[in-house]
């Protein structure tokens, strides 16, 4: 959250969404390494010592960064800025709640989140299921085991195409909102929409290579709100509040995206599977299928915010 108030504080109008979101492309970055790196570690030490060797890194730059970076405001600002607290965290909360394009936002994003991190953890089991034999025979190919093949294609897949949608995001949020401000909804509002149809065409298909390249398209759509979305939320709240805007924006996401996502896809796999006797492949198959639709969602709300963006960007 500092990181976003601070670029806000520093990067151009014109120019926020597309800094903003070279920012947040660490993000799919990490998705390219974690996935490409967490299968062949799988293959290759086991996934227990996978999680150790994952987990030393963060240490090493956390040390890092608390040694190297300083603060790039003035040491007058800094002090200006712990003397001036601003309102309290309840004050705050209720502050950003009465703005409506934050507040739709924040619960678009949720939902947003619902979906990719509802869908994440089963695709790798989604293709083992049903493409397993595909997989062991493209694996071999290349002289690795299925897990380390299928992390790294995924990784591959998912990482270069969250970056390009994440940089398409901001560049594209930034041109067409020049003449309508409004556009910074319109952006994730059809990248949302567009996830969908090229997600269940992607795990619809019945070749396992074929599948994996697919599984891009939708990544790519997916990545498209970081810029737009951080951008519209920082500029609508004021300025003295824009770093627990992220943060609550952030909270939401992962107590909605991250703590209901994996769980409700799991249960509606699994009762699939069972209850209507899919089985375990074709229940997570339409586990997956149903998940998707829940980005008509956020769609609808990125849509409807964008009647309130114009007023509360002026004020």
């Amino acid at each position: 959250p500092p990181a976003t108030s601070l670029i806000m504080d520093y990067a151009p109008p014109e120019k926020r969404a597309s800094t903003l979101a070279q920012y947040h492309m660490g993000v799919p970055l990490g998705s390219l390494l974690g996935l490409a790196l967490g299968g062949l570690l799988f293959d290759w030490v086991g996934w227990r010592h996978a999680f150790l060797v994952v987990g030393a890194p963060g240490v090493l730059m956390g040390v890092a960064a608390m040694l190297i970076l300083r603060e790039p405001r003035s040491k007058g600002g800094a002090v200006l800025a712990a003397q001036d607290r601003g309102p309290g965290y309840v004050d705050t909360f209720w502050a950003l709640a009465g703005i409506r394009s934050y507040r739709l936002f924040v619960l678009a994003t949720a939902f947003q989140a619902f979906v990719s991190y509802g869908q994440a953890p089963f695709i790798a089991p989604f293709f083992f299921r049903l493409h397993g034999a595909q997989l062991a025979d493209m694996a071999a190919s290349v002289g690795l085991q299925r897990a380390g093949f299928l992390g790294l294609a995924l990784g591959l897949a998912h990482g270069i195409a969250g970056l390009l949608g994440v940089w398409l995001g901001g560049q594209l949020a930034d041109r067409i909102a020049r003449g309508d401000v409004r556009h910074y909804g319109t952006v994730p509002s059809v990248a949302a929409l567009l996830t969908i149809p090229t997600f269940i065409i992607a795990i619809l298909t019945r070749d396992a290579g074929f599948s994996l390249l697919l599984l891009a398209v939708p990544s790519l759509f997916n990545a498209m709100w970081f810029g737009p979305v951080h951008t519209t939320q920082q500029s609508v709240v004021p300025k003295e509040m824009r770093a627990t805007a992220t943060a609550v924006l952030l909270l939401i996401l992962n107590l909605i995206g991250l703590g209901l996502g994996p769980l409700a896809v799991g249960l509606l796999s699994d009762w699939l599977g069972v209850a209507w006797k899919l089985g375990p492949g074709r229940g997570v198959q339409v586990a997956l299928i149903m998940a998707s639709f829940v980005a008509l969602i956020p769609a609808w709300l990125f849509f409807i915010a964008r009647k309130s963006i114009p007023a509360e960007l002026r004020t």
